[in-house]
């Protein structure tokens, strides 16, 4: 409607393993009959090239013609498994990988990445690695695991892999205007994929919200914690924080975001964290969705619109 439609969206992460049988949920995100008109790249988060092949042949069963393989996911839960951007510590074993999975699938296959775990000169071998295998599109996020969000990204990385990438280009960093986004794509005429986000206040509205889960924590009675995770989900992108409070009432769910509302001690919050968190969103023209049940924990979703490039022209 606002802009165009879609060429694609990733789905969120399927999680393959020994097993070899999705979960109610991951089957909800993939089935056909739940995505009719949309073009759904599911994205798959593994470290074992046999559950790759497995989920992808799946995948293609159902008329998928492209999944996605993320080596980009910075979370310390996932790379400790070797999954994510944990994927990028071993090179001889992700090139393994990779050949294993482009001998035995018949789907077109994407990659997300970071430009590796410490130091962004990690990518100069990583990118040869990727260089290898026909990608159907590599997305970088131009910063190296060890970063998480935070910092700078490194253009001059991005920009030095341009030329040298045989795969086509998605550029995810930090372009927090619509001149930005125009400037990019002047000096960048290859890469038309964009993510568009305002790190300052962006980060001051997860931080609100990973303070908030704290506060809810402790006033549960209970040792605070909290997970933060970024990943593509339809149309957009989606910044998740998830706490082990005490959950938020029903009743109460749809008052959290009015100003000066607040069920905590009024001599130190004023209600205004979630209401300001609220202002940020709306201001990247996002959404702000809340997902809790009493006794289980809240997660708050920052949800991004993707922002094409080629469309807006």
């Amino acid at each position: 409607q606002f802009f165009g439609g879609v060429d694609r969206y990733f789905s969120p992460f399927l999680s393959p393993n020994q097993h070899h049988v999705f979960s109610k949920k991951e089957l909800g995100d993939v089935l056909p009959e739940h995505n009719e008109g949309v073009p759904l790249v599911p994205q798959i988060l593994t470290r074992r090239w046999e559950d790759f092949v497995w989920c992808a042949e799946e995948l293609r069963a159902m008329g998928y013609r492209e999944v996605n393989l993320n080596c980009g996911c910075p979370s310390g839960t996932v790379t400790a498994k070797g999954k994510g951007a944990g994927m990028l510590l071993d090179l001889p074993a992700l090139d393994r990988f990779l050949e294993e999975v482009f001998s035995h699938v018949d789907v077109a296959v994407s990659v997300k990445t970071r430009l590796g775990l410490v130091e962004p000169e990690e990518f100069e071998a990583i990118l040869a690695v990727y260089n290898r295998y026909p990608l159907s599109e590599l997305v970088i996020h131009p910063r190296v695991q060890a970063e998480l969000y935070r910092g700078a990204p490194h253009r001059e990385v991005f920009d030095a892999c341009v030329p040298l990438s045989r795969a086509p280009l998605c550029y995810n960093g930090d372009l927090v205007s619509a001149a930005d986004c125009q400037e990019f794509c002047r000096t960048h005429p290859a890469v038309d994929r964009l993510v568009l986000a305002d790190l300052g206040p962006l980060g001051e509205a997860v931080y609100n919200l990973l303070t908030t889960g704290c506060e809810a924590a402790l006033a549960a009675g209970r040792e605070p914690s909290l997970a933060l995770r970024a990943r593509p989900e339809r149309l957009w992108t989606v910044l998740e924080v998830r706490d082990n409070g005490g959950g938020i009432p029903p009743e109460l769910q749809s008052r959290i975001y009015e100003p000066f509302f607040t069920s905590k001690n009024t001599n130190y919050n004023w209600g205004m964290g979630l209401y300001y968190v609220r202002r940020i969103v709306k201001s990247h023209f996002g959404r702000l969705r809340l997902e809790s049940r009493p006794g289980e924990g809240s997660s708050f979703l920052i949800m991004l619109p993707l922002y094409d490039a080629g469309r807006r022209g």
